[in-house]
């Protein structure tokens, strides 16, 4: 496939946090069940890496841990603890980002963040996905394409941007 008159080998999805609430059915928030899971066929069928981000991994957690039904929340919360096991063992379709955030990229979060809250309403989790999309993607390279795949429409108005600093007005 060729983007902008390069030729791209691959993609790399980094799932969000409402694409696991989907995966995992989480009550109230799975509004999306049935289309994630059939894009999800399509990802996998096609061979594309699908990244767990950290900041997905706790907002998924919380999320879970807050379902009012205490039987529902303990199913939930076995199914995503499977969720996680299975990518570190490697049977999972998807792997964890062990790359770990470094101090220019927080530093850099933390200067930008009061303008993606601001006119994206992106919170801080969203705005670490974003970040360690961007990392990876310098890590791989250009011919490599390295995308958020979400249910957040902010993701999408971001698409293409090289650092999270190139639309902050700091």
């Amino acid at each position: 496939m060729a983007v902008g008159g390069l030729t791209i080998e691959r993609t790399v999805y980094f799932l969000d946090t409402s694409i696991l609430l989907n995966i995992l059915r989480v009550p109230k928030r799975c509004q999306h069940a049935e289309e994630v899971k059939d894009d999800f066929e399509k990802l996998r069928q096609g061979k594309h890496t699908m990244i767990l981000p950290r900041a997905a991994l706790v907002e998924t957690g919380n999320h879970i841990a807050h379902i009012e039904d205490k039987t529902v929340c303990r199913t939930c919360a076995k199914k995503f603890s499977q969720l996680i096991m299975k990518s570190l063992s490697g049977e999972a379709p998807w792997t964890y980002n062990a790359n770990q955030l470094t101090e220019a990229t927080l530093q850099t979060m933390a200067k930008c963040f009061p303008d993606y809250a601001q006119q994206y309403k992106m919170g801080w989790g969203d705005l670490s996905i974003l970040s360690e999309c961007m990392d990876y993607q310098r890590l791989v390279g250009r011919h490599t394409q390295v995308k958020v795949w979400s249910k957040d429409q902010h993701f999408d108005v971001l698409e293409g941007i090289e650092s999270i600093s190139s639309i902050s007005s700091t």
